[in-house]
C-alpha cells in the first residue's frame, strides 16, 4: 500500500472509493484535502453524501452493490477510446484477452442503467483518470456485500489497464491495517510452538458465527470467552446470535464497560485498559509500528490480557509454554523479526517506520507480483483452478452479478421490503466504543436513520418521527433524517448503536459470508472457507420502515 502522505504529494487526479475519510480514518483527511486545495481533481465513488462526497468535484453516487459494474464499466471504455497503458498490460499483466472480452458487454449505457450514474459521468471519470498520473484509494463500502471480492477484482483490473500501478503518486490501494498485512509480525512461532504437543481447535468463520456456534458437533461448542470484541453489538443476525448464546454452558466476556456482551454474559472479568498493559501496534493504513507501554498499574482486579490468557493456559496443564516471568514485552519480541530493535518503536523514541524489505514506500515498483504467472491476474489461475474444483462462483475474470439480498438480487423479498439498508461508520464513535460516553450522545443525538424525502413522503415520515426499520430477523427503532444524502429506496443507518438501545442495524443483517464458498482443505473450519476473506456483507440487507411515534 503506497501511503497517504506519499501519493497525495504526487498524483494529478484521485479517486476515493468507498471510503468515509470524514469518520473511519479522519488522520488521513488532511492529506486529501492538502491536495485537493493544490488543485488535484477529487472524484469520490459512494452510494451516500458522506462529508468526503460533499467535497468532490465529481460524485458518482451508484446504486448500494454495483461498484463490480461501474469499474468493468470505466475499463470498457477506456479500452475502447485506446487509453490503455498497452506497454504495461504487455509487460506485467496476465490474460489482457480475457478481461476485454469480459468487459465488453458494460457500455456506457449498460453500466449507467445499472449504476445509476449518467453516462457522460462515467466517461469523464474514465477519461481523467486514464489521461492522468491517479491513483485510485479504496475503503471497505464497496467491500461490504457479496459482490465485494468482485468489486476488489474490477478495480484492481481498472488500475492496471490504466498502467496506474507501482510508480509515485499512481496506484491502486486497497484497505490494510500495516504490519500484521507485510509479513513483519509474524505469530506463526507462537501459534505453532516448536515440539507442541497442542492439538490445532477449528475455525469459524466469522461472518456466520452464530450459525457455527450452534451448528457445531463433534464435539459441540459449549463456553465461549469473548474479549477485545464485540461479539454481539458487530456480528449479523443478531437475534440468532443471542440464541446461540442462550444454548452455551458458559460465556465469559473480559471487559472495561458494560457492553452487550458483558450484559449477555455468565461471568464478566474486568480488563485492562491500554494505558495499564503492554501492546504492538501496527498503523491504520500507514507502514509505522509502535509499542504500547504501561503508565499505570493494572487497577483494582484486572489484569493484562496476555496475564489472562497465559493463566488460563497454565490451569488448563500447558505450563512450558507459558512461563510465569515472562512479560508483556517479550511476548511482543516474539512476534518481530530477531533482528529489529523493538526499543525503537517504545516512546520517546516511537513510533517507527517497519523496513522497507516489508514495506517498500512504492509497493510494486519492481514489477514482481506474488501470482502464480508473476503478474497482475486480469484472468486469475488461482480462480481457475478453485472454479475445476468447486464450479459455479469461480469467474477467472471480474464479474458483475447483484448482491444476494438487493432489489435486483432478490426481487420477491423486495416486494416485502424495498429499501436497501446501508450501514456506516459513525463520525463519533469507532464502531459501538464510545457509545456510553454522555458528550457524545448530546452531538449525535438519538439514533437516526437517514432517508430520502421520496420515500419518506410515500410512508407518511417526516423529519424527526420515530420510526421502526424492521425485516422478518428483527427491527430497530429511532428517528428519521429526511434528506437528499440518499437515493430513492436507499437508508442508512450508522453502525455500532448497542443492542439495548433496541437500534442496532446488525439486528437486521444476515449471517451469510462474502465472496465465493469452497470446503477448506487440510483445515478444520467449522463453516465454509472463503479464499476470498471472511468479510460480513453487511450491507446486503433490506427493510422497510414505517412511523411509530411524532417528532423527538
Amino acid at each position: 500500500m503506497q501511503t497517504v502522505e506519499i501519493w497525495t504529494k504526487y498524483t494529478d487526479f484521485m479517486i476515493i472509493w468507498g471510503c468515509n475519510y470524514s469518520a473511519a480514518g479522519v488522520h488521513h483527511l488532511r492529506y486529501i484535502m492538502e491536495a485537493k486545495e493544490r488543485g488535484v481533481p477529487m472524484v469520490v465513488v459512494d452510494p451516500y453524501v458522506t462529508a468526503v462526497a460533499s467535497k468532490a468535484d465529481i460524485h458518482l453516487q451508484l446504486r448500494p452493490g454495483t461498484d463490480p459494474a461501474l469499474a468493468l464499466g470505466m475499463t470498457n471504455h477506456i479500452i475502447n477510446q485506446n487509453l490503455l497503458d498497452r506497454g504495461f498490460i504487455e509487460r506485467y499483466t496476465y490474460g489482457f484477452e480475457e478481461l476485454r472480452e469480459a468487459a465488453k458487454e458494460w457500455t456506457l449505457e449498460r453500466t449507467a442503467a445499472v449504476t445509476g450514474v449518467p453516462a457522460e459521468k462515467i466517461a469523464r471519470v474514465a477519461e481523467l483518470y486514464a489521461r492522468n498520473h491517479s491513483t485510485i484509494e479504496c475503503g471497505y463500502g464497496h467491500q461490504r456485500y457479496t459482490n465485494g471480492h468482485q468489486a476488489q477484482r474490477a478495480i484492481s483490473c481498472l488500475a492496471a489497464v490504466a498502467g496506474k500501478v507501482g510508480k509515485v503518486g499512481s496506484h491502486c490501494n486497497f484497505m490494510e491495517v500495516g504490519a500484521a498485512y507485510t509479513g513483519f509480525l509474524n505469530s506463526a512461532k507462537l501459534q505453532n510452538p516448536p515440539g507442541a504437543d497442542i492439538k490445532k481447535t477449528r475455525l469459524i468463520s466469522i461472518s456466520h458465527f452464530g450459525p457455527a456456534l450452534r451448528a457445531a458437533a463433534d464435539p459441540p461448542i459449549k463456553a465461549v470467552i469473548s474479549w477485545r470484541g464485540a461479539m454481539i453489538t458487530q456480528q449479523p443476525d443478531v437475534n440468532g446470535m443471542l440464541q446461540a448464546i442462550k444454548n452455551l454452558d458458559l460465556y465469559v466476556c473480559l471487559e472495561q464497560i458494560m457492553t452487550d456482551d458483558a450484559r449477555w454474559a455468565d461471568i464478566v472479568l474486568p480488563a485492562c485498559t491500554m494505558y495499564e498493559q503492554w501492546g504492538i501496534h501496527p498503523s491504520y493504513r500507514q507502514q509505522y509500528l509502535q509499542i504500547q507501554r504501561p503508565v499505570v498499574e493494572p487497577q483494582y482486579e484486572s489484569m493484562p490480557d496476555v496475564d489472562f490468557w497465559c493463566e488460563l493456559g497454565r490451569r488448563m496443564g500447558y505450563k512450558k509454554y507459558f512461563p510465569k516471568d515472562k512479560t508483556g514485552l517479550d511476548w511482543i519480541r516474539e512476534f518481530v523479526p530477531q533482528d529489529f530493535d523493538i526499543s525503537q518503536a517504545i516512546h520517546p523514541k516511537g513510533p517507527v517506520r517497519m523496513p522497507e524489505q516489508f514495506c517498500p514506500p512504492v509497493p510494486h515498483c519492481t514489477g514482481e507480483y506474488k501470482t502464480p504467472s508473476g503478474k497482475i491476474e486480469l484472468y486469475s489461475l488461482m480462480y481457475e483452478e478453485r472454479g475445476r474444483k468447486f464450479p459455479g462462483e469461480w469467474s477467472p475474470v471480474p464479474v458483475y452479478y447483484p448482491p444476494v439480498e438487493s432489489v435486483p438480487g432478490d426481487p420477491r423479498r423486495a416486494r416485502k421490503y424495498p429499501l436497501h439498508l446501508t450501514s456506516q461508520h459513525p463520525p463519533y464513535r469507532t464502531h459501538s466504543q464510545f457509545s456510553t460516553v454522555p458528550y457524545i450522545y448530546e452531538i449525535d443525538g438519538p439514533p437516526w436513520v437517514g432517508m430520502n424525502p421520496a420515500d419518506a413522503e410515500e410512508r407518511g415520515i417526516k423529519e424527526g418521527d420515530t420510526v421502526r426499520v424492521f425485516n422478518n430477523r428483527g427491527e430497530a427503532r429511532c428517528v428519521a433524517h429526511v434528506n437528499n444524502m440518499t437515493l430513492k429506496g436507499v437508508v442508512e443507518l450508522d453502525s455500532g448503536y448497542f443492542v439495548y438501545t433496541g437500534a442496532n442495524a446488525n439486528t437486521l443483517m444476515s449471517p451469510r459470508a462474502a465472496g465465493p464458498r469452497d470446503v477448506g482443505e487440510g483445515i478444520m473450519h467449522e463453516y465454509d472457507f472463503q479464499l476470498d476473506g471472511h468479510t460480513i456483507p453487511y450491507n446486503d440487507c433490506l427493510v422497510e420502515i414505517e412511523k411509530i411515534g411524532g417528532r423527538k
